[in-house]
């Protein structure tokens, strides 16, 4: 028995089979040289390499592209991203804004240093409370945890302040987020030729300034 080594139909390197004294098809005795980022294949005479970049993932004149061939790369093939245009960074920057200020908006809240959670639930719930104690007398009370499930009893008067609080703080973040907004679109709009100055004004853009504290 010896060793043998086998080709698929296109002649591309498959691997060592046994011969078994018997050549098996698409196979040769003269075994190939195995380099890094090639493929063995055989032309019928003799092994050549063929680079093998299958799998890699990419970008062909900007286009994202996974090469699925074996050969060289294709032209215009780039392991980097093109550089966004200044619409695509402005998108980004600000869906950029919008999720630091909702980590804002539904973040925690600290009030007479007593902290309190502010999720979507939690708002929910509060705005309920507010509607249910209106009509109530001041001293009507309500028990509400904070977020170290520690229990806090309000009055109907004091929950009013508490509220008020809470709204003072949510409407300077939408007024916080509505300027970093302009901001970042007149960027977008400057009187500037170089787009990529543009782009890189955008990102640069610091959207973590100017936002009201989560206590009072």
């Amino acid at each position: 028995m010896g060793i043998a080594y086998q080709y698929d139909a296109r002649g591309y390197y498959a691997g060592e089979v046994e011969d078994y004294g018997l050549l098996p098809n698409n196979a040769t005795h003269e075994e190939p040289l195995l380099v890094d980022d090639c493929i063995p294949h055989w032309t019928g005479e003799t092994w050549e390499q063929i680079e093998n970049h299958k799998g890699r993932k990419g970008f062909v004149s900007g286009e994202p592209k996974e090469i699925t061939e074996y050969g060289p790369l294709p032209d215009g093939w780039s392991d980097t991203p093109p550089p966004p245009t200044p619409k695509e960074a402005m998108e980004t920057r600000l869906n950029e804004l919008a999720a630091h200020r909702d980590s804002l908006y539904f973040g925690g809240f600290t009030y007479q240093i007593v902290p309190y959670s502010l999720d979507e639930s939690t708002r929910n719930k509060m705005h309920g409370i507010a509607v249910t104690l209106a009509p109530m007398p001041d001293e009507a009370s309500i028990d509400w945890w904070d977020e170290d499930n520690a229990l806090h009893t309000f009055t109907a008067a004091a929950w009013g302040e508490f509220m008020s609080a809470i709204l003072w703080y949510s409407q300077a973040i939408w007024r916080a987020w509505a300027a970093h907004r302009t901001a970042i679109t007149a960027l977008r709009e400057a009187d500037v030729e170089n787009a990529n100055a543009i782009v890189d004004a955008i990102l640069a853009y610091d959207i973590t300034t100017g936002w009201p504290e989560p206590k009072v």
